[in-house]
């Protein structure tokens, strides 16, 4: 091999290795930009649970004691208004 065609075969690996850090530079450009955009997100999803977490904690709270004594309320709310309407149990 001549020594000008040794030159050319290193320009062209000079040339993929550029290319692929090119690539790898673009890539990890991407992935920083992604990232501020995942970061903005989880903060404003944080804030979001910031502002609903009271009223998710009373909303559970009622429905623990809606589950705990609403099947005997609406229970006896039943019986007494078929009562009312004139309904005989002893039928």
């Amino acid at each position: 091999m001549s020594e000008s065609t040794e030159i050319k075969i290193l320009i062209q690996q000079v040339s993929k290795i550029a290319e692929s850090v090119d690539k790898l530079v673009q890539i990890d450009a991407a992935r920083e930009e992604r990232d501020k955009q995942q970061v903005k997100k989880n903060e404003e999803f944080d804030q979001f649970i910031k502002d609903t977490r009271e009223p998710l904690f009373r909303l559970r709270r009622w429905h623990t004691k809606v589950d705990k004594w609403g099947t005997a309320a609406g229970f006896a709310i039943i019986v007494a208004l078929s009562s009312l309407l004139g309904f005989n149990f002893l039928k």
